[in-house]
């Protein structure tokens, strides 16, 4: 289904709350040091927001679990934009009744506990004929799974860790870096501990053409966000081809979004 864009952010919104609130504040005849105060608070708050500006400002909570949410990119939602689950049917080609597994997770790695799938598409510059741009698609995978399994025995951080990297090594090879640990701020202002891989190499995408969609492949890139929690493994899977990565700057905006999760809230 296509994802409905937001039309006013929430940059726009606070700087007109900004403007609203110390209006009221000279009008009710506020003091130097009260509307200072004020004035302060408000910018700090700005200044806060100013990274997230990339993101929709409202986060997404119609998960089937409802105990995730999230603010996903802009860009998904431009209307070419689509968002999947197992049982989506194709979005544009009429002739062709069920979605290529394949776009909902890729073959090499699907992530346990899927919630849904993104798709939007990027303008980027052809390799082949340069100063022509043509549209290639950036996928986003969200995913929250239990940390028991169905015996109730826990199942670590660490064992997840090791069964996704093996699934990439067994794809890409020597492609695939170690788990590194990061400190990620978040929308909230405390940092959030969060482990992130990156595998690189070649791999199907889709394309439209003449509302068909074709599989072509390029060298891509798929970077993988894991953070452990009491009850939940969240997964944040990032595909796109290298060109696509560079263009947007990938690894800045999924840090952003990861900065974006609450569980249980």
């Amino acid at each position: 289904m296509p994802v409905s864009p937001v039309p006013l952010s929430l940059h726009h919104r606070a700087v007109l709350t900004l403007f609203a609130a110390t209006s009221c504040c000279l009008l009710m005849g506020c003091g130097t040091d009260e509307y200072q105060k004020l004035t302060d608070q408000k910018l700090s708050y700005l200044r806060h927001e100013s990274p997230y500006r990339s993101l929709w400002p409202e986060p997404i909570k119609d998960f089937p679990n409802a105990a995730l949410s999230l603010r996903i990119p802009r860009g998904f939602g431009a209307g070419t934009s689509y968002a999947f689950d197992a049982s989506s049917p194709e979005p544009k080609a009429k002739t062709i009744d069920a979605l290529d597994p394949h776009r909902v997770q890729p073959y090499f790695l699907r992530l346990p506990g899927l919630q849904r799938t993104y798709e939007g598409f990027v303008k980027v510059e052809s390799r082949q004929l340069p100063g022509d741009m043509i549209t290639k698609p950036l996928y986003l995978y969200i995913a929250l799974t239990s940390t028991r399994d169905r015996k109730n025995h826990q199942i670590t951080g660490g064992e997840v860790e090791k069964i996704l990297r093996d699934k990439l090594v067994a794809r890409f090879d020597k492609k695939v870096s170690p788990w590194e640990t990061v400190e990620l701020p978040t929308i909230d202002g405390p940092s959030a501990t969060w482990k992130r891989l990156e595998a690189t190499g070649d791999q199907d995408f889709f394309a439209y053409e003449e509302n068909y969609p074709k599989p072509k492949v390029y060298p891509g890139v798929y970077l993988l966000y894991l953070r452990t929690m009491a009850d939940y493994h969240v997964l944040l899977g990032w595909r796109c081809g290298e060109d696509v990565a560079k263009a947007i700057d990938l690894k800045s905006i999924a840090d952003l979004t990861a900065g974006t999760v609450k569980v249980g809230e």
